[in-house]
C-alpha cells in the first residue's frame, strides 16, 4: 500500500507536499520494514516522506531511537500517530521525539467549546511538543472554530474534514 500510494503521489501535482505513510505496530523495528522503506526511498528519491507509527508501538526507546536513525539516513521523517488516544507515552516522547506529533481527534473535537481546563491541558501538550522540536498536528479538525483554537494553541499542521473531504487523488 505504501508503494502504491507513493506511485500515485509521485505523478501528482502535489508531489512537493509531505506524504504520511502508515505502519502496523508489529512492523516497527523489523528488518522487513527498514528494507521496504529503503526500497521506497530508492524508487522515490525526491518525495518528502513521513512514516507514521501508532503511539501504542512506541514502547521501547532504544528501538525507537534506532528506527529514527534509520529514517534519518533515508531522508524520511518520523511521526507518532493518535497521540493522547491511549497511554500518552510521555517518557518515550521525551526520549525519542518524532518530527511530527499527531494529536488524536478526541483531543481536538469540540476544543473550541471545551472547558478552560481541557483547553489549557491541550495547549500545554502542544507547547511541550514544540519545545521538543516536534511539529504538532491536530487530527480531526471539522470546524472553523476548532481550526482557530488549534492555531491559537500553536498547532502548525492540521487534518480533517474542515480542510477537505476524502476524494480521488489527482
Amino acid at each position: 500500500m505504501r508503494e502504491a500510494g507513493l506511485m500515485v503521489a509521485d505523478k501528482s501535482a502535489h508531489r512537493a507536499q509531505r506524504f504520511f505513510l502508515n505502519t502496523h505496530p508489529q512492523e516497527v523495528g523489523t528488518l522487513q520494514l527498514n528494507e521496504s522503506l529503503r526500497a521506497l526511498r530508492e524508487q522515490y528519491p525526491e518525495l518528502h516522506i513521513t512514516i507514521e507509527i501508532h503511539e501504542a508501538a512506541v514502547t521501547d526507546p532504544a528501538t525507537m531511537l534506532a528506527f529514527r536513525t534509520s529514517l534519518r539516513e533515508l531522508r524520511m521523517e518520523l511521526s507518532y500517530d493518535d497521540f493522547g488516544a491511549g497511554q500518552g507515552r510521555l517518557l518515550e516522547l521525551a526520549d525519542c521525539p518524532p518530527d511530527v506529533l499527531k494529536f488524536d481527534m478526541q483531543l481536538i473535537r469540540g476544543i473550541d467549546s471545551a472547558t478552560a481546563t481541557r483547553q489549557e491541558l491541550l495547549a500545554t501538550l502542544v507547547r511541550m511538543s514544540v519545545d521538543l522540536g516536534t511539529i504538532p498536528l491536530a487530527e480531526g479538525v471539522e470546524t472553523n472554530a476548532e481550526h482557530d483554537v488549534c492555531r491559537q494553541m500553536g498547532f502548525v499542521l492540521g487534518q480533517g474534514f474542515y480542510y477537505g473531504r476524502p476524494c480521488a487523488f489527482p
